[in-house]
């Protein structure tokens, strides 16, 4: 189905309308298939609405899921689930979640960003990078092909069955979100749990610094329904990654994979970014692994402390 933008008079777009009939080229826009996508807005130079497809690439080194990245999929599993999508319509209730994941950098925020791409794109998902928030309600509209959602105050109302099983998941992603959210609070707070909130939406979202979200944001569970701290990767993740990086490195013996590792977790654990570092400075330095699993720790504390506010 092809559609177009009614713009007002300041350049705004107010509508969609579907034609029966193509308009000029450049006003019309295919519905969007399932898949990862930059949003850019109309502006002064260019009256069309553009969507990007991104390449997510996530490397081999991170085939080994941690424990927080497991259940971060687990949630979204849940949540695209037939049951879960009749559960909301029976029950008369937006069928929506929110998701912050925060903690150290290093900790695989991102790559649980990436492979939660992956999921929603191969459950047929339209996922979407950093869009603005004061144009959601349109951008949501125009991804689904212009079809106005039902108002929730009508759902509850009349008592309505929303069948948002039948319309794609809209999933837009924010990675280093503090930004955003401080700068655009109020409109995250109407999308999240407001009056321009849409139905079958994810909101994912990752930061470093959990103590510049505004608490309005994830005070309620309406708005965020799972806030998950990212912890250091677990030993086996730890091994798989070190075996991984060394897999086509000529020097490489389990001995040193086996020091490797005892040196990460010696210095009770480094994030990736932390064991990568090990990694090199052992095979191109000649470094104990222990000293530099040391280094790593001390420069962590220095510049983020050891508590979690500071990050």
């Amino acid at each position: 189905m092809s559609f177009w933008v009614q713009k007002s008079q300041s350049g705004e777009p107010v509508m969609f309308h579907e034609l029966s009939e193509p308009p000029p080229a450049e006003d019309t826009a295919e519905c969007l298939p399932a898949g990862y996508y930059d949003v850019s807005a109309p502006s002064q130079h260019d009256p069309r609405w553009r969507f990007a497809v991104i390449a997510n690439t996530i490397f081999d080194d991170f085939t080994t899921m941690t424990k927080d990245q497991r259940d971060v999929i687990a949630n979204l599993e849940n949540f695209v689930s037939p049951d879960t999508q009749r559960a909301f319509d029976e029950m008369s209730v937006a069928w929506k979640m929110g998701m912050i994941l925060h903690g150290l950098p290093g900790t695989g925020k991102t790559i649980a960003l990436k492979q939660a791409i992956d999921f929603l794109v191969g459950k047929g998902c339209i996922v979407l990078r950093d869009p603005p928030a004061s144009l959601m309600g349109t951008i949501v509209r125009k991804a689904r092909g212009g079809k106005r959602p039902l108002p929730i105050s009508d759902i509850i109302l009349r008592n309505a069955r929303f069948k948002a099983h039948r319309q794609p998941v809209i999933a837009c992603v924010y990675d280093e979100c503090e930004y955003p959210l401080h700068m655009h609070e109020s409109s995250f707070l109407s999308l999240l749990d407001g009056m321009t909130s849409s139905h079958g939406v994810i909101y994912l979202f990752a930061t470093n610094k959990m103590c510049e979200i505004p608490k309005r944001i994830y005070a309620r569970p309406s708005r965020i329904a799972y806030v998950k701290e990212f912890g250091l990767p677990e030993n086996e993740v730890v091994r798989a990654y070190v075996s991984g990086l060394l897999k086509n490195y000529s020097g490489r013996s389990e001995k040193m994979v086996d020091e490797i590792c005892d040196a990460v977790e010696w210095v009770g654990g480094l994030v990736i970014d932390e064991v990568k570092s090990v990694v090199i400075s052992t095979v191109t330095m000649k470094l104990d692994p222990k000293e530099s699993a040391k280094r790593c720790l001390d420069n962590r504390n220095s510049s983020y402390g050891t508590d979690d506010s500071e990050y």
